[in-house]
């Protein structure tokens, strides 16, 4: 760190070294985007074969996980600037409603950007990956599609099945990001701070926590863990570029900066076990890809909690400067892009838990040979397989793709029926 250069309505700025930034840019960088992709790229047709889908290719397989790394990363980012530009700046009570120029308005606008882009791409890239269809099979002339009955209804089929999740994501970091040029009073981020939960949700709410046994529970921990995790490790993420664009975190907010990373970290620490116990359903405690992902994640919350703990010890009794502040954030921040790159790996392979029953391609049957209470109706449009039981007492809809998306609801039948729900496959 060097002497003050100049000041601007951040703050006074001081010169880092820029050595050390880049390096911690590139390899927070290589972590977040290299950890999922080279799992999918070592995982190949595995996760695809796992729910009977189609393999779109490499190109679509690890297209989709950069896009996801992505936008998975700057939501969390924009999430974080949201909750600094609320509640961590450092004004007086007389201006506290006004922004003014402040450099987290600045990050905010860059990465909703970037957010609504990535989320933009992930339109598409989901298209094609979660339904196991390549880009080939949509290329064909019209005569090919005319040939083959239930063609032409493809692409709207694979896109309310996968790809719908991305677009609300889509249209609410959009939202975020062109309300952001406008705001000026932090009453005018409460509607861009609804968007962007309802676009940071939308995609978990048709993941893997939405199928497999005691799916009940662990969707309601992936949303709290989600939210949980956009509000603390934005936070850290935020802190991290104030840091490294040469700002000071202004002392008044530490004690809140540290309360917020702790409250969301010890909530990550408690549903993560609950996701565990859900995903790990069928699958040795060591010998799958997901049990080692899980356990990999764990170590670095608490790498993270670790860190907070550290950091608010040392400002209570007053040895935390300015450079031991930079160092820690410094290692949260290459431990939250971590943490991002193993959740969007574990999002690649999905676990046993959700694994969906196989029918043939574009047929639709009722099987007659099982008694009433065990039919199964299924139906194949295109590389997408949609099963579900038929009874006198409850009816309900099921979708499977790349990552187990199912959604459903029963519509009839007894209390006792209705609150069995339902399951990806006979039980």
């Amino acid at each position: 760190m060097g002497p003050r250069s100049r000041s601007d309505g951040g703050g006074p700025v001081v010169r880092r070294d820029v050595n050390a930034v880049a390096l911690l840019t590139i390899a927070a960088a290589a972590v977040l985007l290299a950890v999922p992709a080279v799992t999918t790229s070592l995982a190949g047709e595995m996760p695809y074969q796992r729910i009977h889908a189609g393999y779109p290719g490499a190109d679509i397989a690890i297209g989709t996980t950069i896009s996801r790394s992505l936008a998975d990363a700057a939501a969390i980012v924009t999430v974080g600037a949201l909750a600094a530009l609320l509640f961590l700046r450092d004004v007086f009570a007389a201006r506290a409603q006004d922004l003014g120029d402040q450099f987290e308005l600045r990050v905010l606008r860059m990465s909703a950007a970037v957010w609504s882009i990535a989320a933009a791409a992930s339109v598409m890239f989901e298209l094609f990956d979660a339904n196991g269809v390549r880009p080939s099979e949509l290329s064909a002339g019209g005569a090919a599609i005319a040939a083959q009955p239930g063609l032409a209804d493809l692409i709207p089929s694979l896109f309310e099945a996968s790809s719908l999740a991305w677009t609300v994501s889509f249209v609410g970091s959009g939202l975020v990001a062109i309300s952001s040029w406008f705001v000026e009073r932090w009453t005018g981020l409460l509607i861009p701070l609804w968007a962007a939960c309802v676009a940071v949700l939308a995609p978990v709410a048709v993941g893997q926590i939405l199928v497999g046994p005691g799916h009940d529970l662990g969707s309601d921990a992936g949303y709290f863990q989600t939210l949980a995790v956009a509000v603390g490790l934005g936070t850290v993420l935020v802190s991290a570029i104030r840091l490294a664009s040469g700002r000071f975190l202004p002392i008044a907010t530490l004690r809140r900066r540290f309360l917020i990373c702790a409250v969301a970290l010890s909530v990550v620490l408690v549903t993560d076990p609950v996701l565990a116990r859900f995903k790990l359903q069928g699958e040795g405690a060591w010998e799958s890809p997901t049990a080692w992902q899980v356990y990999a994640r764990g170590a670095v919350t608490v790498t993270l909690l670790s860190l907070a703990i550290t950091a608010w010890a040392l400002w209570r009794v007053g040895r935390l400067t300015d450079k031991g502040i930079t160092r820690i954030v410094g290692a949260a921040a290459l431990a939250a892009a971590l943490w991002i790159g193993i959740t969007v790996a574990m999002d690649r392979i999905p676990p046993r838990s959700t694994s969906c029953p196989r029918a043939s391609r574009r047929t639709s049957w009722v099987s007659t040979s099982m008694p009433p209470r065990r039919r199964w109706s299924c139906s194949r449009t295109g590389a997408r397989t949609c099963c579900s039981p038929v009874s006198p007492w409850l009816v309900s809809g099921c979708t499977c793709s790349r990552s187990a998306r199912c959604t459903g609801v029963a519509i009839a039948g007894p209390p006792d029926a209705r609150s069995r729900g339902w399951s990806a496959g006979p039980s």
